[in-house]
This record gives structure tokens, sequence and C-alpha cells, in this order.
């Protein structure tokens, strides 16, 4: 019986045991075809630009690169995380490998961009039954790329399936696959120690050494599916692995480190020569951790055979920056799992790290000294002769300083300059460009170049003539000087410097000069329905000339057919006599004839429109001119005479003459002016525009009125006077009222001033009530509701609310019978107008609406009207008096 049971046991354990799966740098890949269909299932709630949902359920066991997972987060972005949380910040951050990936790993990536769920849906479904269960997430229809952009056309869908049991991962994608704007997507797999990145082409390929984060087209994943099968990791294990030597090593910044390790396997590692299926790595770490979680290895090669042991070498290093780095071996035999090797440093070494007795070697890279050209007295020397283009030597500018660097005018978070000079020969204009596409080795991603003139060489002080940030177009964040003149004999100091805390190599292109060079940032602004400003960057003198649009421009001083000629003309420079709504195109070029040099040829064409002709001004008709207008408590109206002309109306108002505050533009003849102070004189006028031109001189037009005198304070401005209310809607204002409390905090939000009007009610019975406030139609922007129990000079704050509107409600419970309540009311921050208030609940079980009596002949009728809250009937007991102070039934 005994034997029966043990060999079930085992019987049964071959049959649930999972084989421990790999890495996913060693999962299968495979390319086919699927009809996509979109997932139907739990709707996730992220929406908009880079929002998460975390802490979902797989469903699930899910081994993902040998760690098994049962909870995932979904992110907007088209990504999902393993087994924790999404980071707070840069799920936008669509590195597969590198940058976020370091923090943002274990995770899958169906299609990772700045994405944005600005419409359609992200949804999970699980199907199946155990131990055959598969998990769908899908994004369906939303807007991929464009740093976030949204378009309600161009969208984009796409799901993931994770596989119980075989631990499968497929990618579908849809029949669209419209981007919202510029891709640099990444696709693939990510787990604790490797990544398998996608390239999707007609026959897609994948990478486990580089990864692609710039993935622009989606043409080749429309109607495909990405298989990614993990491979089955054997049980062997290295029988001895060791970090052989060095303990610590320092080298400096730009060098490498030979680092040697050793390992053992019976019948593989004693012949000579690297045993078969015997793999190392040396790999590094700013932090002293487990090396099963380092990222970053090197592929060791054989080295020499020391005995039974195959020792192998890596250098690492030369591209790390100055710092401590940690570095230990990394062993596998054929497909099995790691092992990862120490260096001994305690009695009991075994070769395997514990971090202990074996343990990790300290790599220091020592920082490189300043380059020469750090300071202005090593500036590099660019021939001022040429030949031309010049292209400098690279420097490298991670070592450099700010010390004695003057700041750029165009960017003033700039580090780490490198000095050039650059005295030229010959007057004229240079293009001066650390471009990649004209410097091919400049390769920091955002840099600043200025360029300045000292009287006193590198003493200074130093005056800038030129500077740019962002101009380039190949790497747009890189810098370029475009056409600058520079005079000749004349020494001009060059600095390049990083954006922030960028660091890379710095190469510079001078270009050969042009005599005369055209003008630059050539621009119209203010145009007007006769006339325009012409603006443009340059020195020496220049000629503008403008026509119709479509003239054929001319050369020189001469202008072309339909051309007028301003010469000199200095920017900015005024045209005037243009015909009103009309299209113009204006050129710019420079004259170097007094110098010998000719003309440049012309600028870009800049073309313009000038604006139709205004309309006339218009007549106020109410308020009449020097009128009093009601206090405000409502609205003032204003009206003007309609102007056929005019397409719309802007409306200038406030408390000076002329009035100067622009409130706003309308089409219509009247509108009405809200929140005016008491005793007040406004001014008004209104300017009649027509095709984007506004009428000129309507101030002329202005007229005025004065506001009343503010209405005295309501009956019930303070606690002590308190109105009585019930069932049936009480009316009351807040106007002229005054504070009695400081204003409180009350959903979040407090009020600058509190002015406000008071009211009571008296609990009939313990139990509950609800204070109802209604401004109806009077404009009463928001209110604010708060109760007390207590007197009226002891009051003890029980509740308040502020939903920021003009209605409210207000909740009460645990009232008791017989004890008087009050309310305050009053318009958050000096907003007041009128309302009505009323009570009702369990509390206060009836309401006398009115009582009222007449005499008819010979009889006294009698009639009311009574609400019942909380009951369908009430018993009243009705009694007389003939003295006014005995009464009877």
């Amino acid at each position: 019986m005994k034997k029966k049971i043990y060999l079930l046991f085992f019987v049964f354990v071959a049959i649930i045991s999972t084989p421990p799966q790999a890495q996913v740098s060693l999962y299968s890949f495979a390319e086919s075809t699927e009809t996509y269909a979109a997932v139907v299932g739990t709707n996730i709630t992220a929406t908009g630009d880079d929002a998460s949902q975390n802490a979902l359920p797989i469903g699930f066991t899910f081994n993902f690169g040998g760690t098994d997972y049962t909870t995932f987060s979904a992110n907007t972005n088209g990504w999902i995380r393993l087994g924790a949380n999404m980071p707070t910040t840069g799920t936008w951050d669509n590195l597969i490998f590198g940058g976020a990936a370091t923090t943002h790993k274990p995770l899958i990536a169906a299609f990772w961009d700045d994405n944005h769920r600005n419409t359609g849906a992200i949804a999970y479904s699980l199907s199946g039954t155990a131990p055959n269960q598969v998990l769908e997430v899908g994004w369906n229809n939303i807007n991929i790329g464009g740093s976030g952009s949204t378009s309600a056309t161009n969208t984009a869908s796409f799901k993931l399936r994770i596989y119980e049991t075989t631990s499968v991962i497929e990618f579908v994608y849809g029949p669209t696959m419209a981007a919202a704007g510029t891709l640099t997507a990444s696709i693939g797999l990510n787990d604790n120690t490797s990544f398998l990145s996608v390239t999707p082409a007609a026959a897609a390929t994948v990478s486990s050494a580089t990864a692609n984060n710039v993935i622009s087209v989606t043409t080749d994943l429309v109607g495909k599916k990405y298989t990614f099968t993990p491979s089955v990791v054997s049980a062997e294990l290295m029988d001895y692995v060791n970090l052989q030597f060095p303990g610590t090593a320092s080298v400096p910044f730009g060098t490498s480190a030979a680092v040697y390790a050793q390992g053992y396997e019976p019948g593989i590692t004693e012949a000579a020569g690297a045993g078969v299926g015997v793999q190392a790595w040396i790999g590094y770490s700013n932090t002293n951790t487990n090396p099963n979680t380092w990222i970053n290895w090197v592929p060791a090669t054989f080295n020499v055979q020391v005995g039974n042991n195959d020792e192998f070498t890596a250098a690492i290093g030369s591209t790390l920056a100055a710092g401590t780095y940690y570095y230990a071996s990394r062993w596998r035999l054929g497909s099995g799992a790691f092992s990862y090797g120490g260096f001994n440093a305690g009695p009991g070494s075994n070769g395997f790290w514990d971090g202990t007795d074996d343990i990790s070697g300290v790599l220091t890279v020592t920082p490189p000294p300043p380059p020469a050209n750090d300071v202005c007295s090593g500036a590099i020397v660019i021939p001022g002769a040429g030949p031309f283009p010049i292209t400098t030597a690279a420097t490298n500018n991670a070592a450099a300083t700010d010390t004695n660097d003057p700041v750029p005018t165009c960017q003033s978070n700039s580090h780490k300059g490198i000095w050039y000079s650059f005295t030229p020969t010959v007057t004229g204009a240079y293009t001066i460009s650390t471009c990649q596409s004209a410097a091919p080795l400049s390769n920091i991603t955002d840099n600043v170049i200025s360029i300045f003139t000292s009287a006193a060489g590198c003493t200074g002080p130093f005056t800038s003539i030129g500077c740019d940030d962002d101009g380039c177009t190949t790497l747009n964040l890189q810098a370029i000087l475009n056409n600058i003149s520079l005079t000749a004999g004349t020494t001009y100091y060059i600095l390049v410097y990083s954006y922030d805390i960028n660091t890379g190599n710095v190469q510079l292109n001078i270009s050969a000069p042009i005599a005369c060079a055209p003008p630059t940032a050539v621009a119209v602004n203010t145009t007007t329905s006769t006339g325009t400003n012409v603006t443009w960057t340059g020195t020496g003198t220049f000629i503008v000339e403008y026509g119709l649009a479509g003239f054929t421009p001319g050369t020189g001083a001469t202008a072309g057919a339909g051309g007028t000629v301003i010469n000199p003309a200095t920017s900015p420079q005024a045209i005037s006599g243009l015909t009103a709504a009309t299209a113009y195109q204006v050129y710019v070029r420079q004259d170097c004839s007094g110098a010998g040099n000719g003309y440049s040829a012309n600028s870009a064409v800049v073309a313009f429109s000038t604006l139709g002709v205004p309309p006339p001004c218009t007549t106020n008709l109410t308020p009449a001119n020097g009128a009093t207008v009601p206090a405000p408590g409502g609205a003032t109206p204003i009206s003007w005479t309609p102007q056929p002309a005019a397409t719309s109306y802007d409306i200038y108002f406030g408390t000076v003459n002329p009035p100067t505050s622009f409130i706003g533009n309308t089409a219509l003849t009247a509108i009405t002016i809200t929140d005016l102070d008491y005793n007040t004189t406004y001014y008004w006028y209104v300017a009649p525009v027509n095709a984007g031109s506004p009428a000129t001189g309507c101030a002329t037009s202005t007229t005025s009125f004065t506001t009343g005198a503010a209405p005295a304070p309501p009956a019930n401005d303070e606690p002590c006077a308190a109105i009585t209310i019930g069932a049936v809607p009480l009316a009351a204002t807040t106007i002229s009222s005054t504070q009695n409390l400081p204003p409180l905090s009350c959903s979040g939000a407090t009020s600058t001033s509190a002015n406000d009007v008071w009211f009571q009610f008296t609990a009939t019975t313990n139990g509950s009530a609800l204070i109802t406030l209604d401004n109806g139609t009077t404009g009463f922007a928001d209110l604010v509701l708060q109760a007390f129990s207590g007197t009226c000079t002891a009051l003890t704050s029980i509740s308040c609310v502020d939903a920021f509107t003009d209605a409210e409600t207000l909740p009460l419970t645990g009232l008791v019978a017989g004890q008087t309540y009050f309310v305050r009311v009053y318009g958050y921050n000096d907003d007041e107008g009128s309302f009505e208030i009323s009570v009702t609940g369990a509390a206060l079980p009836i309401a006398i609406e009115y009582f009222r009596g007449t005499k008819q002949n010979s009889k006294n009728v009698l009639d009311w009207k009574v609400t019942c809250v909380g009951s369908p009937s009430v018993t009243l007991t009705l009694e007389r008096s003939a003295d006014g102070r005995r009464f009877e039934g």
C-alpha cells in the first residue's frame, strides 16, 4: 500500500509540475495573421494621457521570465506591468530596454508609445477553464503617438493575450493602426534580467541585444499576430563558478578594466578550450545588489584553461560615466538557469555570489580632466581663412565646467561650455552649426550655441552678437547660427553648451562666408486695413520690396514688375498706403554695394492680407448718458445702435473715462452687465468690428451711468434676527447683508468673504431634516449653506455644504426635539442675490402654510393649509378665545 501511494505521489507531481521557464531573451518568436476582434469584458478605468489602473487580477498564475505573477497593471500607453503598480511618472517613455524600462519592468508592450485614450476603450477579459485559461487585454480605437495627441478619426486597435500553463504571449493588431501624430513606439518584452525587442517589417525580426525604440510606421502591423513562446530551462547548473580577478579595479574615464572569472562542470570543462555549452558574462551595476537583478551584462570570451576550470574574460568600463560600480560573473550551461560568481572575501567562500563570503568586485571610473577648451584661454582656434567648410574635431564635454562661462542670452539653463575662437579674414555671413547633418560627430541631443566679442579678449566682458537654442532640423534640439554677419579681423568667441545635464561630443561646422547674405526671420505684424510692419534679422543696409500677391520681385536696387521698394529700410519697417482686404507679398534683401559686394538674394517671401475697411462707430442707447440705474441686485442691460457694416462688437467698460478694459466681443447689440458696485459711475463704449478690423476713435462715444445707493441690510442680517423657515419655500436675499462670522472651508473651498443672512427652525421630534436652497432664475452663481446648534449668541457649527452652484441641499441628522437650529446663507466671494429656502424632514412633521379667517354675514369662516411630512394625515386641535388669553377647544 505504501508503494502505491508513493508511486501515485510522483505521478501527481509529474502532472502538475511546470518546467522552469527561460528569461524572455530566449523566447522564440513567430509571426502570423489573425482577424482582429475587440476585447469584450471589464472596462479599464484609465483614460486620457498617461493614465493607469493598478492591481488587476490575471485570473491564474502566469510565469514570465521565470517568475510567477497573479496581477497586472494597465496603462493607456499600450503596455502592462506584471505584479506591481504602474509608476507615477514616465509611463510614456517607450524604451523597451533602458530608460524607463529599468524601473517599469517586468513589462509586456503590445504597442508602447505616448498614446492617448481620448476615444475608444481599454478592456480585459478572462476565458477558458483551468489549467488552460487565457487573459486578453485590448486597446480598441485609441489614439497612438503624437506625444499624447488626440484625433477623432486616426485611431488604432491592438491587444495582447497571455496563456496559463504554457506562458505563451500573443500580440494581435487591428485593421487600422493610424497614428494621431509622429510615432516613436516600441514592441516587446522585458523581464527582470533581459528583453526581447520587435522590429516590424514584411517579415518581423526580434533582438535581445539592440532595442528598437523608434518604430515610426505601422503598415506591417495591420492584421498581424506576434507569438512569443518560452523556452524550457534545463535543470543543469554549473558545479562551480567565481569572480577570479581583480577584486577591485580603477580606470580613467573612457578606458576599460579586464575582469576574469572561472567555472567548472565535471565532464565538460576539464578538456582544453571552452567547454561545450558553457557561457559566461561579466555584469555591472551602480548599486551593490544581488547580480540576479542586474541588467547590464557583457559577453565574456574564453581566455585560458586553468586546471579543470574554464577561465573567461570581458572588458568593462569604457562606456561608463565617472563613479563607482559593482561587477560579478554570470554563467549558464546550455539552456540551464544562471549561476552568479563572486570574489573570494571570506572563510566560507564557495565561489557562488552570496554577498558575504563571495562578493561583487568594485570598479572605480575616475573622472577625466576637463578638456583644454573648457576655458577661454584654451579655446580651439578655427582658421579664419578656411578652407571652408571647416569641421572641427570632436570634444567631449562630460568633464567640462561652467567656470567663467558667460550665460547665453537665448537659454539660461546652459552648462559645460566648450570654447572656440574665430577671426575671419573676409567680412561676410557665416553659418556656424552643431547640427548632426553638418557635424556628424555632434551627438549632444540638446545644446546651445552663442557667439561673443570681447575688447579685452578672454578677460571679458563678453558681448553676445548671436545665440540659438534648438534651431537644427535633423536633431531639432541642436543649435545653429544661420548667416551671422562677421567682420574681417575681429576675433569672435564661440561657446557650445549642453542644455541642462546633457553631455556628449561637441563638433562645429563653419560654412564659407557669403559676402552679402539675405536677412533671416522675415515677418509681418500689426497689419491693418492700410498697412503693416515688416521685421527681419540681420545687420547692414536693407531694401524692402512689396506688391500684390504673385508679383515678381526685382533684384538689387530695382523693383520688379508690380513691386514697390523702400530703400533704405530698417527693421521694423512700416508699409503704408495699402488697399483694404487685399493679399500682398513682401521680400527683403541686403544692400552691400557700399562695400563693393553688390546685393544679396531676396529673402523668402512673406505673404499677408490687409484687413477690411473698419465700420463706423455706433451710438450707445441704454442706459441714457448720465442715468442712474437701480442698485445692483439684479443685472443692468446696455444696448447700442446696430451697425450694418459690422460683424461683431468689441465692448469696453470700466470706472475710468474713457474705459480701457476690454470685456468681450459679441455679435449682439445688447448685453447684460452683472456684479456692479453700489453708488459707482461706470463708463462704456462699443467698437464695431468688420473682418477682424475694429473701428477706431470710438472712445469719443463713451457714455456713463451711475448705480444707486446700497439698500438697507435684510431684517435677518444677524443670528439673533433669524427668520423661521419651514416646508414652504421662503423668499429671501443676501443683498446688502454684512458678515457676522468668518468664511469657512466647506467642500474644499474658502470664500474671501461671508456676507450672511440667518434663519432658524425648531425640531418637533428627534430625527433628521433637509434644508433646501434654490436661487430660481435670479442669477445667483454660488451659495454656501451652514447649520448650527446652540443659541444665537453661542453658535456651534454642525454641518455645511458648498456645491459650487446656485442650488444646495444640506441633510442634518441626530436633531433633538425642542432644540432650535440656526441656518446661515452667504454668497461665495461677494456673490449676492435672491433665493428661496425651506426645511423638511422627520424632525419637522407639520408645517402650517397659512391660517386665515373672514366674516361672512353672521358667520366667521376659517381656512388653513397644513403640510404633513412623513405622515399621510395629522390631527389638529382648534381652540378659540374671547379675550386672547384664555383658550378653549
